[in-house]
Protein backbone atom coordinates (compact mmCIF):
# COMPACT_ATOMS: atom_id res chain seq x y z
CA UNK A 1 0.00 0.00 0.00
CA UNK A 2 1.14 3.37 -0.78
CA UNK A 3 1.00 4.40 2.84
CA UNK A 4 2.33 1.03 4.47
CA UNK A 5 5.37 1.65 6.60
CA UNK A 6 7.35 -0.43 3.96
CA UNK A 7 5.60 0.66 0.97
CA UNK A 8 8.20 0.68 -2.19
CA UNK A 9 11.08 -2.17 -2.63
CA UNK A 10 13.12 -1.77 -5.75
CA UNK A 11 15.93 -4.20 -6.52
CA UNK A 12 17.93 -5.31 -9.75
CA UNK A 13 20.92 -6.07 -11.69
CA UNK A 14 21.71 -3.79 -14.35
CA UNK A 15 24.39 -3.32 -17.45
CA UNK A 16 25.62 0.19 -18.00
CA UNK A 17 26.83 0.90 -21.78
CA UNK A 18 28.96 3.91 -22.08
CA UNK A 19 30.84 5.50 -25.39
CA UNK A 20 33.20 7.84 -25.71
CA UNK A 21 34.77 10.29 -28.84
CA UNK A 22 38.29 10.67 -27.23
CA UNK A 23 40.93 11.53 -29.67
CA UNK A 24 43.86 9.85 -29.82
CA UNK A 25 46.98 9.91 -32.05
CA UNK A 26 46.91 6.15 -32.08
CA UNK A 27 43.76 6.38 -33.82
CA UNK A 28 45.10 7.21 -36.82
CA UNK A 29 47.15 3.94 -36.78
CA UNK A 30 44.24 1.59 -35.44
CA UNK A 31 41.26 3.42 -37.22
CA UNK A 32 39.70 3.31 -33.76
CA UNK A 33 37.11 6.13 -32.81
CA UNK A 34 35.72 5.85 -29.65
CA UNK A 35 36.25 3.96 -26.58
CA UNK A 36 33.55 1.89 -24.64
CA UNK A 37 32.85 0.75 -20.90
CA UNK A 38 30.77 -1.37 -19.88
CA UNK A 39 29.43 -1.18 -15.96
CA UNK A 40 27.70 -4.21 -13.77
CA UNK A 41 25.96 -3.16 -11.12
CA UNK A 42 22.98 -4.00 -9.07
CA UNK A 43 21.18 -1.89 -6.91
CA UNK A 44 18.29 -2.30 -4.35
CA UNK A 45 15.80 0.79 -2.40
CA UNK A 46 12.56 0.75 0.41
CA UNK A 47 10.42 3.58 1.54
CA UNK A 48 7.97 3.93 3.56
CA UNK A 49 5.37 6.07 5.55
CA UNK A 50 3.87 5.23 8.82
CA UNK A 51 0.90 7.32 8.86
CA UNK A 52 1.89 11.50 8.45
CA UNK A 53 4.30 11.08 11.46
CA UNK A 54 7.20 9.21 9.31
CA UNK A 55 8.66 8.91 6.51
CA UNK A 56 11.87 6.94 4.79
CA UNK A 57 14.09 5.73 2.27
CA UNK A 58 17.29 3.69 1.43
CA UNK A 59 19.00 3.02 -1.49
CA UNK A 60 22.19 1.09 -2.30
CA UNK A 61 24.00 0.26 -5.40
CA UNK A 62 27.22 -1.58 -5.89
CA UNK A 63 29.21 -1.78 -9.12
CA UNK A 64 30.35 -5.79 -9.47
CA UNK A 65 32.14 -4.87 -12.88
CA UNK A 66 33.23 -2.80 -15.24
CA UNK A 67 35.43 0.84 -15.76
CA UNK A 68 33.42 1.54 -12.08
CA UNK A 69 34.44 -1.93 -10.65
CA UNK A 70 33.97 -1.60 -6.46
CA UNK A 71 31.92 1.79 -6.87
CA UNK A 72 29.49 1.87 -4.19
CA UNK A 73 26.84 4.98 -3.25
CA UNK A 74 24.75 4.58 -0.02
CA UNK A 75 21.99 7.07 0.57
CA UNK A 76 19.47 6.99 3.85
CA UNK A 77 16.67 9.60 4.48
CA UNK A 78 14.22 9.70 7.64
CA UNK A 79 11.31 12.54 8.41
CA UNK A 80 9.62 12.64 11.38
CA UNK A 81 6.46 15.19 11.23
CA UNK A 82 4.53 16.54 14.56
CA UNK A 83 1.50 18.48 14.77
CA UNK A 84 2.19 21.22 17.73
CA UNK A 85 0.31 24.40 16.29
CA UNK A 86 -3.83 24.46 15.72
CA UNK A 87 -3.25 23.64 11.86
CA UNK A 88 -2.73 20.67 11.31
CA UNK A 89 -1.73 20.80 7.91
CA UNK A 90 1.47 22.49 8.61
CA UNK A 91 3.31 19.79 10.51
CA UNK A 92 7.25 20.29 12.35
CA UNK A 93 9.31 18.22 10.69
CA UNK A 94 12.68 16.77 11.76
CA UNK A 95 14.70 15.31 8.44
CA UNK A 96 17.88 13.39 8.75
CA UNK A 97 19.92 11.82 5.54
CA UNK A 98 23.00 9.77 5.49
CA UNK A 99 24.87 9.79 2.36
CA UNK A 100 28.37 7.70 1.43
CA UNK A 101 29.98 6.85 -1.77
CA UNK A 102 33.17 5.49 -3.84
CA UNK A 103 33.24 6.29 -7.04
CA UNK A 104 36.16 5.89 -9.82
CA UNK A 105 36.57 9.41 -11.73
CA UNK A 106 35.44 9.72 -15.11
CA UNK A 107 37.57 8.83 -17.60
CA UNK A 108 37.91 12.51 -18.98
CA UNK A 109 39.64 12.42 -15.58
CA UNK A 110 41.95 9.80 -16.17
CA UNK A 111 42.53 10.21 -19.37
CA UNK A 112 42.21 13.19 -21.85
CA UNK A 113 44.66 14.07 -25.33
CA UNK A 114 44.15 18.09 -27.37
CA UNK A 115 46.05 20.37 -29.09
CA UNK A 116 47.20 21.67 -26.00
CA UNK A 117 46.98 19.29 -23.14
CA UNK A 118 46.90 15.84 -22.66
CA UNK A 119 47.16 13.47 -19.86
CA UNK A 120 47.28 9.67 -18.26
CA UNK A 121 46.22 9.59 -14.89
CA UNK A 122 45.65 6.72 -12.65
CA UNK A 123 43.72 8.58 -9.70
CA UNK A 124 42.06 6.69 -6.85
CA UNK A 125 38.44 6.21 -6.00
CA UNK A 126 36.77 9.70 -4.46
CA UNK A 127 34.95 9.05 -1.36
CA UNK A 128 32.72 11.24 0.36
CA UNK A 129 30.37 11.06 3.18
CA UNK A 130 27.64 13.25 4.26
CA UNK A 131 25.08 14.12 7.13
CA UNK A 132 22.69 16.20 6.54
CA UNK A 133 19.37 17.39 9.50
CA UNK A 134 17.05 19.62 8.94
CA UNK A 135 13.91 21.16 11.00
CA UNK A 136 11.16 23.13 9.04
CA UNK A 137 8.07 24.97 11.23
CA UNK A 138 6.43 26.39 8.49
CA UNK A 139 4.04 28.13 10.58
CA UNK A 140 6.87 30.29 11.74
CA UNK A 141 8.54 29.97 7.91
CA UNK A 142 11.47 28.63 8.97
CA UNK A 143 14.02 26.34 7.57
CA UNK A 144 16.96 25.57 9.92
CA UNK A 145 19.07 22.94 8.36
CA UNK A 146 23.08 21.44 8.76
CA UNK A 147 25.33 19.34 6.38
CA UNK A 148 28.85 18.11 6.76
CA UNK A 149 30.85 16.23 4.50
CA UNK A 150 34.33 14.62 4.38
CA UNK A 151 35.72 13.78 0.80
CA UNK A 152 38.99 12.18 0.27
CA UNK A 153 40.85 12.01 -2.65
CA UNK A 154 38.91 14.97 -4.47
CA UNK A 155 39.57 15.98 -8.08
CA UNK A 156 40.60 19.57 -8.81
CA UNK A 157 41.91 21.85 -11.62
CA UNK A 158 45.02 23.34 -10.82
CA UNK A 159 45.60 26.77 -11.83
CA UNK A 160 47.10 25.49 -15.09
CA UNK A 161 43.93 23.92 -16.09
CA UNK A 162 45.61 20.50 -15.31
CA UNK A 163 43.58 18.07 -13.05
CA UNK A 164 45.08 16.97 -9.90
CA UNK A 165 43.82 14.67 -7.10
CA UNK A 166 44.35 15.86 -3.72
CA UNK A 167 45.01 12.77 -1.49
CA UNK A 168 44.29 14.95 2.48
CA UNK A 169 40.91 14.28 3.63
CA UNK A 170 39.00 17.64 3.38
CA UNK A 171 35.77 18.63 5.53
Amino acid sequence: APDAIVSNITAGVAHQYNGYYLFNPNFFLLNDKSIVQHNFYMYAGASGIFRKYLSWGAFAKYNFSGYNANDLLLDGNIAVSFYPFKKKDEPVTLKGRFYTSLQEPDLFSQRYYSNHYKWQNDFGKTSLTRIEAALEIPTWKMNVSFGYALVNNYLYNDTLGIIRQNDALLN
